[in-house]
Protein backbone atom coordinates (compact mmCIF):
# COMPACT_ATOMS: atom_id res chain seq x y z
CA UNK A 1 0.00 0.00 0.00
CA UNK A 2 3.40 2.29 0.64
CA UNK A 3 3.59 2.54 -2.76
CA UNK A 4 0.22 3.37 -3.75
CA UNK A 5 0.96 6.57 -1.01
CA UNK A 6 3.41 7.44 -3.04
CA UNK A 7 2.64 7.77 -6.15
CA UNK A 8 -0.95 9.26 -5.34
CA UNK A 9 -0.69 12.16 -3.34
CA UNK A 10 -4.18 12.81 -2.70
CA UNK A 11 -4.72 9.88 -0.95
CA UNK A 12 -2.11 10.57 1.72
CA UNK A 13 -4.69 13.85 2.24
CA UNK A 14 -7.78 11.46 2.74
CA UNK A 15 -5.68 9.03 5.02
CA UNK A 16 -4.30 11.37 6.94
CA UNK A 17 -7.77 13.31 7.72
CA UNK A 18 -9.71 9.97 8.13
CA UNK A 19 -6.58 8.91 10.42
CA UNK A 20 -7.15 12.69 12.19
CA UNK A 21 -10.94 12.72 12.21
CA UNK A 22 -11.37 8.93 13.47
CA UNK A 23 -8.01 8.32 15.79
CA UNK A 24 -6.63 11.54 16.74
CA UNK A 25 -9.50 14.04 17.32
CA UNK A 26 -11.06 11.62 19.41
CA UNK A 27 -8.34 10.43 21.57
CA UNK A 28 -7.64 13.67 21.75
CA UNK A 29 -11.24 14.41 23.50
CA UNK A 30 -10.68 11.28 26.31
CA UNK A 31 -7.08 11.74 26.98
CA UNK A 32 -5.46 14.97 27.29
CA UNK A 33 -1.71 14.69 25.44
CA UNK A 34 1.23 13.91 28.02
CA UNK A 35 3.91 16.79 27.47
CA UNK A 36 2.30 17.70 24.00
CA UNK A 37 2.60 14.60 22.44
CA UNK A 38 -0.43 11.94 21.00
CA UNK A 39 0.36 8.41 22.69
CA UNK A 40 -0.06 6.35 19.57
CA UNK A 41 -0.33 2.97 21.10
CA UNK A 42 -3.71 4.37 23.17
CA UNK A 43 -5.12 6.56 20.13
CA UNK A 44 -4.46 3.32 17.76
CA UNK A 45 -7.03 0.86 19.14
CA UNK A 46 -8.62 -1.42 17.11
CA UNK A 47 -12.42 0.05 17.94
CA UNK A 48 -11.42 2.73 16.07
CA UNK A 49 -9.01 1.28 13.17
CA UNK A 50 -12.50 -0.44 11.92
CA UNK A 51 -14.07 2.94 11.83
CA UNK A 52 -11.33 4.48 8.91
CA UNK A 53 -13.35 3.87 6.07
CA UNK A 54 -10.92 5.21 3.50
CA UNK A 55 -7.99 3.11 5.21
CA UNK A 56 -9.81 0.30 4.65
CA UNK A 57 -11.24 1.10 0.82
CA UNK A 58 -7.18 2.00 0.41
CA UNK A 59 -6.48 -1.68 2.00
CA UNK A 60 -8.67 -3.57 0.38
CA UNK A 61 -8.04 -1.37 -3.20
CA UNK A 62 -3.86 -2.46 -2.34
CA UNK A 63 -4.93 -6.03 -1.83
CA UNK A 64 -6.76 -5.79 -5.30
CA UNK A 65 -4.32 -4.42 -7.37
CA UNK A 66 -1.54 -6.11 -6.18
CA UNK A 67 -2.92 -9.53 -4.16
CA UNK A 68 -0.15 -11.52 -1.95
CA UNK A 69 -0.75 -14.62 -3.99
CA UNK A 70 -0.84 -14.45 -8.15
CA UNK A 71 -2.65 -18.01 -7.66
CA UNK A 72 -4.97 -20.33 -5.55
CA UNK A 73 -3.75 -23.49 -4.04
CA UNK A 74 -4.30 -26.39 -5.81
CA UNK A 75 -7.55 -27.60 -5.29
CA UNK A 76 -7.88 -31.08 -6.08
CA UNK A 77 -11.33 -32.36 -7.29
CA UNK A 78 -13.38 -35.66 -5.97
CA UNK A 79 -16.66 -35.10 -7.67
CA UNK A 80 -17.38 -33.64 -10.76
CA UNK A 81 -18.29 -30.22 -10.60
CA UNK A 82 -19.73 -27.84 -13.30
CA UNK A 83 -17.78 -23.81 -12.60
CA UNK A 84 -19.51 -21.56 -15.26
CA UNK A 85 -19.47 -22.80 -18.71
CA UNK A 86 -16.34 -25.26 -17.38
CA UNK A 87 -17.17 -28.73 -16.45
CA UNK A 88 -14.53 -30.46 -14.09
CA UNK A 89 -13.79 -34.02 -14.01
CA UNK A 90 -13.16 -35.78 -10.69
CA UNK A 91 -9.80 -35.91 -9.85
CA UNK A 92 -9.23 -32.69 -11.67
CA UNK A 93 -6.72 -30.57 -9.96
CA UNK A 94 -7.55 -26.68 -10.48
CA UNK A 95 -6.07 -23.26 -9.81
CA UNK A 96 -7.81 -20.11 -9.60
CA UNK A 97 -6.05 -17.01 -11.34
CA UNK A 98 -6.52 -14.77 -8.12
CA UNK A 99 -4.68 -11.78 -9.97
CA UNK A 100 -6.83 -12.28 -13.24
CA UNK A 101 -9.99 -12.51 -10.92
CA UNK A 102 -8.94 -8.80 -9.53
CA UNK A 103 -7.98 -7.28 -12.99
CA UNK A 104 -11.13 -8.59 -14.81
CA UNK A 105 -12.74 -5.88 -16.53
CA UNK A 106 -16.58 -7.78 -16.75
CA UNK A 107 -16.09 -7.07 -12.81
CA UNK A 108 -14.46 -4.24 -12.22
CA UNK A 109 -14.38 -0.51 -13.37
CA UNK A 110 -11.05 0.55 -14.44
CA UNK A 111 -9.41 -2.34 -13.29
CA UNK A 112 -5.74 -1.62 -13.89
CA UNK A 113 -6.22 2.18 -11.86
CA UNK A 114 -5.83 2.11 -7.88
CA UNK A 115 -9.20 3.62 -7.03
CA UNK A 116 -10.12 3.50 -2.99
CA UNK A 117 -13.81 4.61 -4.03
CA UNK A 118 -14.49 1.55 -5.56
CA UNK A 119 -15.08 -0.07 -2.18
CA UNK A 120 -16.98 2.78 -1.02
CA UNK A 121 -21.24 1.80 -1.23
CA UNK A 122 -21.81 5.49 -2.09
CA UNK A 123 -19.87 5.58 -5.49
CA UNK A 124 -20.71 4.72 -8.31
CA UNK A 125 -17.30 2.62 -8.93
CA UNK A 126 -18.61 0.33 -6.57
CA UNK A 127 -20.80 -1.28 -9.29
CA UNK A 128 -19.79 -3.74 -11.92
CA UNK A 129 -19.41 -2.35 -15.60
CA UNK A 130 -22.93 -3.37 -16.37
CA UNK A 131 -24.01 -2.57 -12.69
Amino acid sequence: MMHHMIRHTEMNQKLLQDIQMVVIDPHLKEDAPVDGKVDLDQAFVYERLRDMDYFTNAFNEALRTDPPASVSSFYYLTKPAKIGDLQVQANDIIVIHLWGAHHNPEQWQRPDEFLPDRFDPESPLYLTPSG
